[in-house]
């Protein structure tokens, strides 16, 4: 059931808009963590604290010196923050959820 409807009974590239993946391996990318909250939609600007507050991150990013500039690589530790949150931002700013 997508929003009180059969799955089975939506257009498949309606279905797709409303449906976005969060895989349970964090993946960061090498950047800062604005690149990385862009990952979803690349024209992201005032959203990006928006999706940081949807995964609960958003007091962490915002200790930060550099706030969303602060810089991330790949291979990194986990950020303290992210053990629970999982940290998937990505998701709040997909296109395909009409962000």
């Amino acid at each position: 059931m997508v929003e009180g409807r059969d799955v089975r009974d939506w257009p498949l590239t309606q279905l797709r808009q409303r449906i976005g993946v969060v895989p349970q391996k964090t993946e960061l990318f090498t950047g800062t963590i604005a690149d990385n909250l862009r990952w979803g939609n690349r024209d992201a600007t005032e959203d990006l604290l928006y999706a940081a507050r949807l995964a609960q991150a958003a007091e962490f990013i915002e200790r930060l010196p550099k706030g969303l500039d602060s810089p991330v690589e790949r291979e990194a530790p986990i950020f303290p923050a992210d053990k629970d949150s999982g940290w998937p931002l990505r998701a709040p700013l997909s296109e395909n959820l009409g962000f």
